[in-house]
């Protein structure tokens, strides 16, 4: 064999080997490319769904603080400080009720849990009406009706006579 034979040989396997080291080298920077590229775009999904996610919450949020405010604002209506309740005066607010249904009545308060952490107060009261069995009703109706959060605990119905009926209530008048 002569050197022509030898170089030529020795510049073909070079030749191959360089392009055997390319080609592998290509190879595997191209699936490490596609291996980036498709974690780049999952991490880009991701990004977008808690981009969407964190808009989503800061939207319930607001919303949140919007109708919680609306329905603390009903809350505080409906359920007065204990000053209010006594400055607007609990008893004339049923006097007012009884006079409007044409009853005589009478007004108490039993006794008072004040309020703790979490938890609303109460007046416990107890309230004597008496009148036409018809009257008695319309008071009861307009006490679904009536501006303080009230429960009634029991109560007890006694006819004296045709015309008139008595009615014991007891019940809690709520206060923060």
């Amino acid at each position: 064999m002569n050197n022509f034979h030898k170089r030529l040989i020795f510049r073909l396997i070079s030749g191959f080997i360089i392009i055997t080291a390319l080609t592998t080298g290509t190879i595997y920077f191209s699936k490490s490319i596609n291996r980036y590229s498709n974690q780049l775009v999952d991490s880009r999904r991701e990004l977008i769904e808690r981009s969407v996610a964190l808009d989503n919450l800061a939207s319930l949020s607001e919303q949140y603080n919007v109708k919680a405010k609306n329905y603390l604002n009903v809350l505080y209506g409906v359920v007065p400080k204990k000053d209010e309740l006594f400055v607007i005066s609990l008893n004339q607010d049923f006097q007012e009720l009884a006079i409007q249904t044409s009853l005589e009545y009478s007004f108490s308060v039993i006794d008072e849990i004040k309020p703790a952490d979490d938890k609303l107060g109460f007046l416990r009261f107890k309230l004597t009406l008496r009148g036409k069995l018809d009257n008695v009703l319309k008071f009861i109706k307009a006490l679904y009706q009536f501006r303080y959060l009230t429960t009634i605990d029991g109560f007890v119905i006694t006819r004296q006579d045709e015309n008139k009926t008595e009615i014991v209530l007891r019940g809690q008048v709520f206060y923060r």
